[in-house]
């Protein structure tokens, strides 16, 4: 830590668009970790998830990490609607 760190003060959106952007990361890490630690093979174990990682993952739901069972993508039904979308739009144009 140095002086310009005891300076530095924050406001309240400020920590929370932090603690967003940690939260993505420790995501990130923890879904990478896991993946790595499934793995087969004659491989090195990964190495230990950082402490600050395992520690936000630990309040995170873990619907947030894995995903809802059963769910729906959501990606693939935007994709339709989207789809869809664009052909009504042509259609109208063109009967226009």
């Amino acid at each position: 830590m140095n002086n310009a760190d005891l300076n530095c003060r924050r406001d309240l959106e400020a920590c929370k668009t932090k603690f967003r952007q940690i939260k993505v990361q420790a995501k990130k890490k923890v879904i990478k970790h896991r993946a790595a630690l499934a793995r087969t093979g004659n491989l090195t174990p990964p190495p230990p998830l950082d402490p600050l990682y395992a520690r936000i993952a630990a309040v995170m739901p873990a619907e947030a990490l894995s995903g809802i069972e059963d769910g729906i993508d959501t990606r693939q039904v935007n994709q339709l609607y989207f789809k869809g979308a664009g052909q009504h739009l042509r259609s109208t144009i063109l009967i226009d």
